[in-house]
């Protein structure tokens, strides 16, 4: 099962999908720092915000799934990948970490 997830996660499809879905939050990110379309699509982004957060969590949970060792996880992509969804899950009040997810 850990071969065919880590072959899943390794397709060049689903590679592109997740950078597809990077850009468009990169895209969102700027065009919310615009109050004006922030306030007219904030429904928009939102979903879109949510959306992401849920595909890269079920990656982030995939790819822990699928390592040989659990130590791997502290390689630096993962803990990238673990700092750019945790800001959603753990709001810290007064705090916007979103910015954490273009890394």
């Amino acid at each position: 099962m850990k071969k065919q997830i880590d072959n899943f996660l390794n397709n060049k499809i689903c590679e592109m999908f997740l950078v597809i879905i990077i850009i468009i939050n990169i895209i969102c990110l700027g065009f919310e720092t615009d109050k004006t379309i922030y306030l007219h699509y904030k429904t928009l982004f939102n979903q879109i915000e949510l959306i992401s957060v849920i595909i890269f969590a079920i990656e982030y949970i995939l790819r822990l799934i699928s390592m040989q060792k659990l130590k791997d996880a502290l390689k630096p992509l993962m803990i990238i990948d673990l700092f750019a969804i945790l800001p959603f899950y753990l709001p810290l009040k007064g705090l916007d970490l979103r910015i954490l997810r273009t890394f």
